[in-house]
């Protein structure tokens, strides 16, 4: 039965009675097939820009702008008038049919960006009920509930501008590695260049924020700014601090588990950093624990103690956040060794263990717990362009052994006789029962179910003679203790009702700090500072540019230009500050973001909130420097999910743009985004000034000319099923484009039209490549490339290759290219760059900016979102244009999907596309109105042209002096 297109509303829609209705019908695709580069999947999809693919769950979603914003999260939404159209299990193709939904399931969301809110409805196009598996082919909607203003200023309020504490005084700087109570000595602080001569102890203060990750979520709490921890000093109390004296404190490692990214293991750096300082008023003190007055009804004699085995040596597929440990290729039996003292052995040990494997044949790992079998992992095999590069699996969350105090795993990988088939330990936790005896090591201990019991709880320690204190480190910047009065065996209560964490400590270990290479920090205060001019007063800051030491020079060059050319206030924060101030020192996504975030909430009005943000250098999926020329140089966001080269693995710098409190942590689709965001992937200070250079040249009077009115786009030839319909979505674009802005010149380069010729390397379209060439030299605004490609060039006949974008001499005629195709720009793997990269990184050539991709994207989804961003970037029915990557952002939230994910802007966020100004009408052609009929010109012919010059909104401009090209 052939269906009838739609996708769209038939808005009517109405209000009455704080109702809003409207109708959507869906038009199903008439195969499966969806191709994303070389890997080809088959599931059921549709036309239009609301289809959304999860391939990480293998699931499909109908994500409709309803292009209302007057809806809020107090409205409701019902369907109605459902008509679904039954299917055969074979037509859903490589969906997981567990995650297909008996209902709709149907749900309002609700983005916000800047000022705005946009409403989205949300449903499973397929379900299953008692009948079988149905796809929906229309229905009808209703949302009811109260509306609220587009406007979302009158909730708008900002943080207070603070300053910094490393604004003021003398500031020392050390690092710790793992979680404990450390002890500083005279001499180390000397060694970090404090002079005690004189010094009170009690003026002594410790500042930090320990190692864990900043949570990636907007509301979860972190400290703005390096917090002070309590501390105690042994002998502080005669004013002196001799040599015996000493300093306990207690330091959170880079070891604390994060929910948000799943490890164990710090992401972004290993080492956790804390500060001492001796200004002001007297430093925090450790105090009493405040113990409960009641009696207990829980007396505990043991405790819960969770143990890991967790490494990040290798990233598997070079990209998300998954790293992996061990690997069992040659040795297919590894051991790892766990030390339980005092243990519990009445209580069995619970077992979570996770791995992958990288096979095209089914394989598995056997799980032994000292010698005793406890589980199989069983991994399938991959499939060939699938785009899955591992598959992962868990133990059952219930497995468990009888323990010892010294416990084994053994895990045994079957790689099913095919010798390239590896196997990757990603984490081992056992939690295990232990008694609370004392063995001459200070120990973490709590109560796992603490949080569901109420009342109050006694914990007795025994052979207790060498604990000298037990700590209360729940709130790690406010400790408190309680002694032990030298018994072998001593008690303290507390309250039930939520998870505390306690650690024993004995006098006999001590961890011991260490020191950094440079242990005094020159005083600084972003915060403070940050919004005021030359004169010392506030000023909102329109643009600011995130950019490491090395590369400040170049940054503060582009700065300048955009305060004299573009007006706006642009500030470059050195990265390294960023660190120092909001993350306690260490690396981390979520600090440059929530730096971000403080300028963002802090300016005086909603429309003077922060525009544009540059982070001027180059990044990588490796944040640690582990592999070889390494250019993890301003850190980008890497998805959680690692196993397929696809979108679920996207990285983007859109996560810097998300300033509301509901995000954050990214995971599938996501909109909203308040800033346009753009990076400069320089590697070194050279190519830092040359691609500044570029900027300036592409704004310079050199770079006029009529190169500005050419617009070309380019379409692949049709090698696969789905293939014929880019060409043609390019066709109706360029009608679209001309019919909004008839003062571009359309120039197209679709392969088709073209004579492909065989050669030694397989086919190829000779003519099409030069004429590609002719248009980068000749200058163009845009070129736009729809189609096929990847890391190394562009369509199966080799278009463009990587070497092409060195080669290009277009100086002062710098196109921006748009790339909607298979990671063209993956700039994020060092070992492996792209032509995209070599097409930017041209010093006196290439292109200016680019509209990219980072990773796999579906044929169908580049097709849509390629039409989308032109509506913005040439703002359809007006002649205010954004900036270039204003435009992405626009795009982005108005149909925000899976694959909208891995499309990158690269270059400078504040570039506006250099569209030609004036306009200029054409009135008269030898003499006679451009309105009247007129005989056809001759070859050779003289013409006279007669014309006006206007600005924006057709205002006549009388005293233009300038030059004039045409075009016949």
């Amino acid at each position: 039965m052939k269906k009838q297109l739609f996708i769209y509303l038939f808005l009517v829609p109405f209000v009455a009675l704080s109702q809003i209705k409207g109708d959507v019908a869906i038009e199903w695709r008439e195969t499966n097939e969806m191709f994303f580069g070389d890997n080809k999947i088959n599931i059921p999809n549709f036309v239009g820009n609301s289809f959304n693919y999860d391939s990480s769950k293998k699931a499909i979603s109908f994500i409709f702008n309803l292009n209302l914003y007057t809806v809020s999260n107090g409205n409701s939404i019902q369907l109605s008038n459902i008509v679904y159209e039954s299917l055969d299990q074979t037509q859903l193709g490589g969906l997981d049919l567990t995650n297909i939904p008996k209902t709709t399931s149907e749900f309002l969301q609700i983005n916000e960006s800047r000022d705005l809110k946009q409403a989205f409805l949300i449903l499973s196009p397929i379900i299953k009920d008692a009948t079988g598996f149905k796809r929906i082919q229309s229905f009808s909607y209703s949302i009811s509930g109260s509306n609220t203003s587009t406007k979302t200023a009158q909730t708008y309020k900002t943080n207070s501008i603070i300053n910094s504490v490393l604004a003021t005084g003398d500031w020392y700087q050390f690092y710790i590695e793992k979680s404990g109570v450390y002890k500083i000595s005279k001499s180390f602080l000397q060694q970090l260049g404090l002079n005690l001569n004189g010094l009170d102890p009690k003026k002594i203060k410790l500042y930090g924020n320990g190692g864990r990750m900043l949570p990636l979520s907007n509301e979860t709490y972190y400290p703005i700014d390096l917090t002070e921890n309590a501390i105690q000093i042994i002998g502080e109390s005669d004013g002196v601090f001799d040599n015996e004296d000493y300093i306990l404190f207690y330091a959170e490692g880079v070891d604390t588990w994060s929910e948000e990214s799943q490890t164990y293991v710090n992401l972004y750096d290993t080492k956790s950093y804390y500060y001492i300082t001796v200004q002001g008023n007297d430093g925090k003190r450790i105090s009493n624990m405040a113990q409960p007055s009641g009696a207990s009804n829980l007396s505990l004699t043991t405790f819960d103690e969770s143990q890991f085995h967790e490494i990040d040596l290798i990233n598997i597929g070079k990209l998300g956040r998954q790293w992996f440990g061990e690997v069992f290729d040659i040795n297919q039996d590894q051991e790892f060794s766990f030390n339980f003292p005092n243990i519990d052995t009445s209580t069995p040990i619970k077992l979570s263990l996770n791995a992958a494997s990288n096979a095209f044949t089914n394989t598995s790992f056997k799980v032994l717990a000292n010698g005793q079998e406890v589980g199989t992992m069983i991994f399938s095999a991959l499939v060939q362009y699938s785009g899955i590069l591992f598959n992962r699996a868990a133990l059952p969350t219930n497995t468990t052994f009888s323990g010892t105090e010294n416990t084994t795993i053994k895990l045994a990988y079957n790689n099913n006789g095919v010798p390239d088939s590896k196997g990757y330990l990603d984490k081992i936790i056992l939690t295990a029962k232990r008694k609370l005896v004392g063995y001459g090591k200070q120990f973490h201990f709590q109560y796992d179910l603490s949080n569901s019991s109420s009342g109050i709880v006694n914990y007795t320690i025994n052979n207790a003679s060498t604990i000298m204190q037990v700590w209360d480190v729940t709130d790690i910047f406010n400790i408190t203790k309680v002694e032990n009065p030298n018994q072998t065996s001593f008690s303290f209560k507390a309250n039930l009702g939520e998870l505390r964490k306690y650690i024993a400590l004995d006098a006999s270990d001590y961890y011991t700090p260490l020191k950094t290479n440079k242990t005094k920090i020159p005083n600084q205060n972003l915060k403070g500072t940050i919004f005021k001019n030359a004169q010392g007063q506030f000023q909102d800051i329109d643009y600011v540019i995130i950019s490491p030491a090395f590369l400040a020079n170049s940054a503060e060059k582009l700065a300048n230009f955009h305060r004299n050319y573009s007006n706006l206030n642009v500030k470059v924060i050195q990265l390294e500050n960023i660190y120092q101030e909001f993350s306690s020192g260490k690396q981390d996504i979520a600090a440059i973001r929530n730096c971000i975030k403080y300028i963002y909430d802090n300016a005086s009005t909603p429309e003077k909130k922060l525009k544009y943000v540059n982070l001027f250098g180059d990044a990588s999926y490796d944040y640690k420097n582990r592999i070889s020329n390494n250019t993890n140089i301003v850190p980008i966001y890497h998805a959680l999910n690692s196993n397929t080269s696809g979108e679920a693995a996207f990285v983007s710098d859109d996560f810097f743009g998300l300033m509301d409190a509901n995000e954050g942590n990214i995971s599938g689709f996501f909109g909203g985004i308040d800033i346009a965001v753009g990076r400069m992937i320089n590697d070194n200070a050279t190519q830092a000034d040359e691609m500044v250079n570029k900027v300036i040249e592409y704004y310079d009077v050199k770079s006029y000319g009529n190169w500005r009115n050419n617009y070309v786009m380019v379409g692949d030839d049709s090698d696969k099923s789905s293939d014929p319909s880019l060409q043609r979505r390019q066709n109706i674009l360029a009608d679209k484009i001309t019919s909004e802005k008839p003062f571009l010149n359309i120039d197209k380069i679709f392969l088709d039209s073209y004579v492909q010729e065989a050669s030694a390397g397989g086919a190829r379209y000779p003519r099409a490549r030069t004429d590609l060439f002719s248009a980068f030299e000749k200058g163009a605004l845009v070129v736009n490339y729809l189609g096929h490609g990847g890391e190394d060039g562009l369509a199966s006949e080799r278009l463009w290759e990587k070497s092409d974008g060195q080669n290009l001499s277009n100086q002062y005629k710098y196109p921006l290219f748009i790339t909607i195709t298979c990671d063209f720009s993956r700039f994020d793997n060092p070992s492996r760059p792209t032509a995209g990269e070599y097409t930017y990184w041209n010093p006196k050539g290439g292109a200016i900016s680019m509209l990219t991709t980072t990773r796999e994207i579906g044929q169908f989804s580049a097709e849509n979102f390629n039409d989308v961003l032109a509506r913005f970037l040439f703002s359809y029915g007006s002649n205010q244009y954004p900036s270039i990557a204003e435009s992405l952002r626009l795009a982005k939230n108005s149909n925000p999907n899976s694959s909208t994910n891995v499309v990158f802007y690269i270059g400078d966020p504040a570039l506006m596309l250099a569209i030609p100004k004036p306009r200029i009408l054409l009135t008269k052609v030898n003499d006679v109105p451009i309105s009247q009929s007129f005989d056809e010109f001759k070859s050779l012919a003289k013409m006279k042209i007669t014309g006006e010059i206007t600005d924006e909104n057709n205002n006549l401009i009388t005293n233009y002096n300038g030059e004039l090209f045409t075009a016949v």
